[in-house]
């Protein structure tokens, strides 16, 4: 991402519906009868994440990118690195919790069946993977290429690549269906407006009361995959 895109992270992360209902949704997944949990954040950015994991376990974050560990140490985050994932060597066997939410989609990412396969040896024998990645191709747009998405997965591609570095898939769902009508306008608005060489994600502050009706909507989106309710399509898997 360039470095507008950090400084917007950076300021809106702690309050913006989609940081806020994703990292909700991740902390329902991390095991309440495990004490001491050792979690790795890949792709950390710039840390809000890690500080609401921090609360209750040991918890690391790695990063290639400068301002990112820069945000992360202005948290107060102490234990981050900058490490780039294509050039990573992991220990076996090191952490309880790999959360990585759209990384393996990232540009910067050369082989993504590596950084899973990576993932795989760095887990514990029950260990468990988070990952977010952005869903359907159709939904490219100029926010990718402001956030340097360069893949968008069908449900499909990633269970083949799951299932090839020998993960067992525990639940696998859509997100956020009715965004999707929402992220066409963007694109068409994004189509009809006049090009620019420096482009801009949909990552803006919104309206208070608009921000609390889309975290209503995608909490109780998180209900529905957290409970397997198999949703037909969305903007993230």
């Amino acid at each position: 991402m360039n470095e507008i895109e950090y400084q917007k992270m950076y300021d809106l992360e702690e309050t913006h519906w989609w940081f806020k209902s994703l990292h909700h949704l991740v902390l329902k997944f991390i095991p309440k009868d495990r004490k001491n949990l050792s979690i790795l954040d890949a792709g950390c950015g710039t840390g809000n994440l890690l500080t609401k994991l921090s609360k209750h376990s040991s918890t690391f974050g790695y990063d290639y990118n400068n301002n990112s560990i820069a945000f992360c140490k202005k948290r107060g985050l102490d234990k981050v690195w900058k490490r780039d994932l294509n050039k990573w060597n992991p220990k076996m066997a090191e952490f309880d919790c790999i959360i990585s939410l759209d990384v393996i989609s990232d540009k910067g990412i050369k082989n993504e069946k590596l950084a899973l396969s990576n993932f795989h040896i760095a887990l514990k024998e029950d260990g468990i993977l988070i990952l977010n990645v952005p869903a359907l191709p159709v939904l490219r747009r100029r926010h990718d290429k402001a956030v340097t998405i360069k893949k968008r997965y069908f449900k499909k591609d990633l269970i083949n690549l799951i299932d090839a570095n020998h993960f067992k898939i525990e639940i696998l769902e859509y997100r956020l269906p009715l965004i999707v009508p929402l992220i066409f306008i963007s694109k068409v608005l994004g189509f009809l407006s006049k090009k620019s060489e420096v482009y801009r994600s949909d990552v803006f502050k919104v309206n208070k009361v608009i921000n609390n009706l889309l975290l209503v909507y995608c909490k109780f989106d998180n209900f529905l995959i957290s409970n397997k309710m198999n949703l037909p399509f969305g903007s993230s898997l």
